[in-house]
């Protein structure tokens, strides 16, 4: 069966700037009349130095996660000592801002924002659908924890809309990990020359894919340096996708 596999944040949720506005209510939670540029640049550090600290890295590096994933995922995660995480960052924040907040009240706020990410790219579920209608096996492969990426393709309300959905912290393997879409392609039944990958990531997503046999669309805005099919959007992503099909 021919497939397309989508990636899900950036190609599918609009999740960039979703990313930021989230930086910035964490701000507000700390305190509001903080810089938002210094602030982001502040809580980065912060949160990377202190996800080197207390996460199993070669783990969380090899699903791709964040490390503000895992301000959103809950106390039991396996890979990393999450409340130990969770303190240092707040400690850091008071010691840096001289502020005073209640932790749990902090991380119950940070918890409910993984259910910000529901804004999807204009026309690509449409295109989804469409592609599924005319017989197409459709599937997300996703790097990042399974609690916080499942918990945003709910918030958005789209898993019904795909055969198979692929979270790398599920095989504890993520792009651009050969081995990981050798699961994907195995689990769904599809051949890599029938397949599509369409992603925003040009080495996830896109090189890897290639390196598997599989054909690669990358979608977004930014230019590539690459020898590589590009989709700015759903419309040149549908047509690119359609047209290799075609060709086969």
């Amino acid at each position: 069966m021919r497939a397309v596999f989508f990636d899900l944040d950036d190609t599918i949720l609009d999740s960039t700037p979703i990313s930021n506005s989230i930086f910035f209510k964490i701000k507000n939670l700390v305190d509001p009349s903080l810089d938002d540029i210094e602030f982001l640049k502040t809580f980065r550090t912060i949160a990377r130095k202190n996800l080197y600290k207390y996460a199993d890295y070669p783990i969380n590096d090899l699903i791709g996660l964040a490390p503000v994933d895992l301000l959103m995922v809950s106390d039991d995660y396996e890979f990393a000592d999450i409340p130990k995480f969770k303190h240092e960052i707040a400690r850091d924040l008071k010691e840096v801002y001289k502020v005073d907040f209640n932790e749990d009240e902090f991380y119950r706020e940070i918890l409910n924002m993984r259910y910000d990410y529901s804004v999807k790219i204009p026309g690509m579920m449409e295109l989804v659908r469409e592609l599924r209608s005319d017989g197409y096996l459709t599937s997300l492969i996703t790097n990042g924890a399974s609690e916080v990426q499942q918990a945003k393709i709910d918030a958005a309300s789209i898993r019904d809309d795909f055969d198979y959905i692929f979270v790398s912290g599920e095989y504890m393997v993520g792009k651009p990990d050969l081995k990981f879409y050798k699961i994907i392609l195995d689990e769904s039944h599809a051949s890599s020359k029938d397949s599509v990958m369409v992603g925003d990531n040009i080495r996830n997503d896109c090189l890897a894919a290639l390196a598997m046999g599989m054909h690669a669309i990358h979608f977004g805005e930014e230019s590539s340096n690459y020898a590589m099919t590009n989709a700015k959007n759903a419309e040149e992503a549908r047509y690119e996708i359609y047209k290799y099909f075609n060709s086969l």
